[in-house]
C-alpha cells in the first residue's frame, strides 16, 4: 500500500534522477499491482512439499520465474517495448498464483478435504 501511495518517495531512497524517478514511479506501481499474492503462492509449494509431493512442489516453487517469467520478458518487450519488461512481473505473479491455486484447490479435492478447512 505505501509503494502504491507514495512510490516516489519510496524510490527517491535510492536515486533522486528526475528520469529515473519519473519511469520508476510507473515501474514500481506496475510491479506492486500483484505484490499481495506473492506469499500466497508459497503455500502450495510447501504443501505439496509436506505431504511429499515432489514434482508439483518444485513446478508451483519455479513456476513463478522460470515457466512464467522468462517467457513473458522475452515475448512482450517486442510488442510494448519496456512496458513489457513492467508488465512481465505482474503477469508471471498472476499465471504462477493462478496455477498454484488451481493445483492446491484440485488436491483438496481429490483427498476429499472438506471446504471449511481448505482456508484454514
Amino acid at each position: 500500500l505505501i509503494v502504491m501511495l507514495f512510490p516516489r518517495q519510496v524510490i527517491s531512497i535510492f536515486n533522486n534522477d528526475p528520469e529515473f524517478l519519473n519511469e520508476g514511479v510507473r515501474a514500481v506501481r506496475i510491479f506492486a499491482m500483484i505484490f499481495f499474492t506473492l506469499g500466497i503462492q508459497l503455500i502450495p509449494g510447501f504443501f505439496f512439499q509436506a505431504i511429499g509431493k515432489g514434482f508439483p512442489a518444485t513446478i508451483i516453487s519455479s513456476a513463478r520465474y522460470v515457466l512464467f517469467l522468462l517467457p513473458c520478458l522475452f515475448i512482450l518487450p517486442s510488442f510494448l517495448g519496456i512496458y513489457g519488461v513492467w508488465i512481465s512481473f505482474p503477469l508471471a505473479d498472476a499465471l504462477s498464483f493462478s496455477l498454484a491455486s488451481v493445483w492446491m484447490m484440485l488436491e483438496l479435492k481429490k483427498n476429499k478435504i472438506p471446504l471449511s478447512l481448505r482456508f484454514l
